[in-house]
């Protein structure tokens, strides 16, 4: 099926990227959630150990609600936060690589035209656009 499109030689390098990106989502969301986590526990471990939890309880007001539940929900809009972020940034710099080209070299085929034969009011090609399989 990909051979119908020219995009077989595209296959790898879109996998990798795919798998790459959702790797990085993963590991992110562990090491926010490991951080985070092990803050939360000090801090409630602390006010434990100084009888203000108690003190919570003694008002009538349920610890958990009061300390937990908003410190959950800020950590989830931090990530989403983060996370768009995160995107925006990657979204930035690959429409900056595709209008300016890429800053790093690469070595062109004699299939296709080098930068110096490039007309000088066309763009500068990437590596990836060079490297094209034709049909």
């Amino acid at each position: 099926m990909l051979e119908a499109f020219g995009v077989i030689n595209w296959s790898g390098a879109v996998v990798i990227y795919m798998l790459l990106s959702e790797t990085t989502i993963l590991i992110a969301g562990a090491i926010f959630a490991s951080k985070i986590g092990t803050a939360f526990t000090v801090e409630i471990g602390s006010m434990q150990m100084s009888g203000q939890l108690d003190a919570l309880r003694l008002m009538a007001v349920e610890p958990v609600q009061y300390i937990v539940i908003p410190r959950v929900l800020a950590s989830i809009f931090c990530f989403i936060v983060l996370k768009t972020f995160s995107d925006g940034v990657a979204i930035g710099s690959t429409i900056l690589f595709a209008r300016c080209g890429s800053p790093f070299p690469c070595p062109s085929s004699p299939s296709t035209p080098s930068r110096s034969s490039a007309t000088p009011s066309s763009p500068p090609l990437s590596c990836a656009a060079r490297s094209w399989p034709s049909s």
